[in-house]
């Protein structure tokens, strides 16, 4: 008991179970015990177990186990779609790295550096818009709508006009501060 890290939350349990980071965790010997409150220790890292005790007494109930819990073909194919991913961002990396390069021509003499791979006015005005529209809808939030330019009356506007006062803890308006 003494190993495993208990988060000091008092829950309870329901016909669901006992509900611990958004996922509900389950086990026979909690059948009709909806209602009663208890506390939870777990192993970190091993999310797919937690050990249930009594909030009142301490005494413990027993494990309980994840709920719907994936299987091995979904988790392999879960596993997978990140590599893809991976390998994908991966390549999108190392094209960028590769088109950030400067690339210089060959010299045999003593001559200034000659930079080779010279772009138009349209391709760097067309990549730098498409850069920038790619931004933008990932740094985007889908919900957002701007505040209106004037508040309504029933909102308490902050007084610009006049800076606030610094706050201090340790002032008490009854003694002065010191000269």
């Amino acid at each position: 008991m003494f190993t495993l890290e208990d988060d000091g939350r008092v829950r309870t349990l329901t016909g669901k179970g006992v509900r611990w980071r958004n996922r509900h965790y389950v086990d026979a010997w909690m059948t009709g015990q909806a209602g009663r409150k208890v506390r939870l220790r777990y192993m970190p890292h091993h999310e797919h177990e937690i050990e249930v005790y009594d909030a009142a007494t301490g005494r413990h109930l027993g494990s309980a186990y994840l709920s719907n819990r994936a299987s091995p073909e979904q988790i392999r194919e879960m596993k997978r779609a990140r590599a893809r991913e991976a390998d994908r961002l991966k390549r999108l990396l190392a094209a960028a790295e590769k088109d950030r390069a400067t690339r210089y021509a060959a010299a045999t003499r003593g001559t200034p550096a000659e930079v080779l791979g010279t772009v138009t006015e349209l391709e760097a005005e067309a990549h730098l818009r498409a850069v920038a529209a790619a931004d933008l809808t990932e740094v985007a939030l889908p919900g957002y709508l701007p505040l209106p330019t004037q508040l309504p009356a029933s909102w308490t506007a902050p007084d610009t006009a006049r800076p606030a006062a610094p706050c201090h803890e340790d002032d008490d308006e009854s003694t002065p501060a010191p000269q």
